[in-house]
């Protein structure tokens, strides 16, 4: 049963074995009544049902292996696509769906047979996921694995899952899983009948799971580098996003059995022919040189050592000179090349970093292959592990367009731009941090950041919530509403701060009604003055941000290292960069579409900031 639309002798459908847009003569088909019953996956398609998970965990911030383990694992591997009851691959019920289309999916302006259409769920479930993980946090202290969240999902019933995971694992189901969560899930109601615990719940989910991700692999195996490689912040390094995919399929070696064969591939990678079948061959830069090879960027991929003196990219210490240059401690960005001196390994080690390197660390998080305990009491591993900062030899960076090594400001930079700051060795690190994270770079955009964010801040001096004390006349400059409603605005500034937020913000950027509070709780906030239950929502679900609590709790916005990098992304997400890099006018311009207050006397501060810190940076 297809789809389609008459044209003169045919029905044109749209989908359907014979490919998209396929013409079907009208004598060999017959009309019927459209039914309630989810559309059809055909193998055809499972490339484009790929792409369109991959975009929408790009989009809202899950992880687009999860999402296509479980829709493989509920679905057997696309080819049943449910009943009216849970429908498609992600097993969506009526309820939950009506949920998501009109609360965090609402956006999507879906309807509620949309249900049924495998090309409209990856968003809400999408969507679904990320809001899932985010509630079960608190019960875990830390956001779920794939087997936790899934769990949860299966569940039907996110707090019930969060207290029970929180709880004693050694638990039996049927005596943790409350009778009402029990109806509202056939999941649930299995693990009320039976003699599972909860631990061993927890493991039968995770081999359903893996096998489905192993499935789901062969076709994510034969997509095009930018789909293949799902990318989780887009300032990344582009090799991060396999490293990351990598850890992900949980590749290891166990001591005394014949190698992975995953591993075989990262030593092929490296130019090793030769058998890898014992635990006497070292993978470390194997798998770096592997993560290189695969990004499909042809900068990058010819970016590996070449053989010298018979040593090549397989050999730790040939990546001490990789790419373009040395950074120093402290500088390099997330993905840079590692070399450490490790005890006992003649050659060293070799790895990406992981997390970003603070002044006074102890240690770096490394993600790298060939990682695991020095008593082969766990097997050698693609993980993340920390390696003290002492052990390093070497911070290597490839120059390329994806952001990462780039000017900055220092402490004494940004002492002489902003005399009254009190912290400004703090604010010259996260505001370095997030130019080169959203690659604004140039001296004169550089500059006009600091305009816009030191007049904002009273020159980095008050950094916090916006303050909404104002008088009529200053209401009436800053708020068009104000200009328009004179008296309304004199009564509502008396009636105190949180009464005129409430009043001034209504139904604005994503805001509620008066009564909500939403122009309360979303008030200006940060370097940039974020406001809007909208704009926290956004940065709510973009995972370079990695602050997915900042709508509970928007104060999160005021934190320097936070405030720093939503302002740069802002301007980067509105592609104002050019602007504020601009002559006055172009500057003057862009400045107002980050929504600052547009008086004479806000745009002369500005620019006098922007000329002090275009004599000061270099």
């Amino acid at each position: 049963m297809f789809e389609g639309q008459r044209v003169p002798g045919f029905v044109k459908v749209k989908d359907s074995p014979l490919g998209p847009d396929a013409f079907i003569s009208v004598d060999d088909t017959k009309e019927v009544e459209p039914s309630l019953a989810p559309l059809k996956i055909f193998p055809a398609q499972h490339p484009n049902f790929c792409i369109l998970v991959t975009s929408s965990a790009r989009e809202y911030g899950p992880d687009r292996d999860y999402l296509m383990a479980v829709a493989y694992h509920g679905s057997k591997n696309l080819t049943d696509m449910g009943t009216v009851a849970e429908a498609g691959p992600f097993r969506i019920t009526a309820k939950e769906w009506t949920e998501a289309i009109t609360g965090i999916a609402k956006d999507l302006k879906l309807v509620d047979a949309d249900r049924f259409d495998w090309r409209l769920q990856p968003g809400v479930a999408a969507l679904r996921a990320a809001d899932a993980a985010r509630k079960m946090k608190p019960d875990l202290g830390d956001f779920p694995d794939y087997t936790e969240l899934y769990f949860g999902q299966r569940l039907r019933d996110i707090a019930a899952a969060g207290k029970i995971l929180g709880g004693d694992r050694a638990l039996k189901c049927k005596d943790v899983i409350a009778d009402d969560v029990a109806q509202g899930s056939a999941y649930a109601t299995s693990l009320k009948a039976g003699q599972q615990s909860v631990a061993e719940a927890l493991a039968d989910l995770k081999k359903g799971l893996v096998e489905s991700l192993a499935e789901a692999l062969k076709i994510i195996d034969e997509m095009e580098p930018d789909i293949r490689f799902f990318k989780p912040n887009e300032t990344d390094a582009p090799w991060m996003a396999v490293a990351l995919q990598e850890e992900a399929r949980e590749v290891a070696e166990f001591p005394g059995e014949q190698s992975n064969e995953r591993i075989r591939q990262y030593h092929k990678a490296a130019n090793i022919t030769s058998p890898a079948d014992t635990d006497t061959i070292a993978w470390c830069a194997s798998f770096v040189t592997f993560c290189m090879r695969e990004t499909g960027i042809p900068e990058i991929e010819a970016s590996p050592p070449t053989l010298v003196g018979g040593f090549g990219p397989a050999w730790a210490p040939r990546w001490d000179t990789w790419g373009s240059q040395e950074c120093a401690p402290g500088e390099a960005p997330v993905g840079a090349v590692i070399t450490v001196k490790t005890t006992g390994a003649e050659t060293g080690h070799v790895g990406f970093l992981a997390e970003p390197e603070k002044p006074g660390d102890q240690f770096i998080q490394l993600l790298g292959g060939n990682q695991g305990a020095r008593d082969r009491s766990k097997p050698d591993q693609v993980n993340t592990t920390r390696f003290p900062v002492a052990s390093i030899m070497h911070r290597r960076w490839l120059t390329g367009p994806w952001g990462g090594v780039g000017p900055g400001i220092t402490g004494a930079q940004f002492r002489a731009i902003f005399r009254d700051c009190p912290n400004p060795d703090e604010w010259a690190r996260v505001i370095t941090d997030a130019w080169r994270r959203f690659k604004i770079s140039s001296k004169a955009a550089r500059a006009g950041f600091l305009g816009i964010t030191g007049n904002e801040t009273g020159g980095f001096t008050k950094t916090k919530r916006e303050g909404m004390h104002y008088t009529p006349g200053r209401a009436a400059v800053v708020f068009s509403k104000a200009r328009e409603s004179a008296d309304i605005t004199a009564t509502k500034i008396a009636a105190g701060e949180q009464a005129f937020a409430n009043w001034i913000y209504a139904d604005r950027n994503g805001n509620g009604n008066e009564a909500s509070g939403d122009g309360w709780k979303y008030r200006g906030a940060g370097i940039i003055q974020l406001t809007g239950r909208g704009n926290f929502e956004l940065c709510a679900h973009k995972a370079q941000l990695d602050i997915p609590r900042i709508v509970d709790d928007p104060d999160q916005a005021t934190e320097p290292a936070l405030a720093a990098r939503i302002a740069a992304w802002y301007m980067h997400n509105r592609k104002i960069i050019d602007g504020i890099g601009g002559d006055d006018v172009q500057f003057t311009s862009a400045a107002l579409k980050v929504g600052l207050p547009p008086d004479d006397e806000a745009r002369k501060n500005r620019l006098a900031i922007r000329a002090r810190a275009m004599a000061n940076l270099t």
